[in-house]
């Protein structure tokens, strides 16, 4: 019985294996590619809308989950994802500095599903020195998102900076092929 296996394997013209295995791959990628043509494509940079609302503008987004942090003045953010990105976990943190580095102490309020029809408000303060929260997501596809709630001590503008992405492996590799 061995003798016969090892007969087979000499005799497998190995070219012959190969060429049909590239054929297989080859039609498998033209498939895919022709799929991908017509499925919704999620964007790795995260549309996220993120700015200082007032109190009157809050009836503008009915659908807007409201969450009043304790130790606010009354400034409102408006987190708002565009676009079709979705997050499954979003996270209001409490974020303080010890001697070292800035660390996230403690998580003060998690939401789920949050997504363009919803968005977040949230009764905040913004420090001019240093910050004392932050707003983490995760999107669906496996990237990271945290946003530093400060202003630039310059002009106040807070849409601009603070923002800080993580990729993970597979969105890494999405990324460098191009498949979004």
């Amino acid at each position: 019985m061995f003798n016969s296996i090892i007969q087979f394997v000499i005799n497998v013209n190995f070219i012959f294996v190969i060429d049909w295995i590239l054929r297989i791959t080859g039609f498998l990628t033209i498939v895919a590619s022709f799929i991908l043509l017509f499925v919704n494509h999620h964007e790795f940079n995260m549309n996220i809308f993120i700015d200082r609302i007032n109190k009157s503008d809050i009836n503008n987004y009915k659908n807007a989950i409201k969450y009043i942090d304790v130790d606010s003045n009354g400034e409102y953010l408006l987190f708002l994802p565009q676009g079709n990105t979705n997050f499954k976990n979003v996270r209001y943190c409490e974020y303080v500095f010890n001697g070292r580095r800035f660390k996230i102490k403690k998580i003060l309020q998690k939401f789920k599903n949050i997504n363009c029809e919803n968005g977040l408000i949230i009764n905040t303060y913004y420090p001019c020195g240093a910050p004392a929260r932050v707003i983490e997501w995760e999107a669906e596809y496996g990237v990271k998102g945290v946003y530093i709630i400060a202003e630039n001590g310059v002009n106040g503008d807070v849409r601009h900076g603070n923002y800080f992405y993580k990729f993970n492996l597979v969105s890494k590799l999405r990324k460098k092929v191009g498949w979004k």
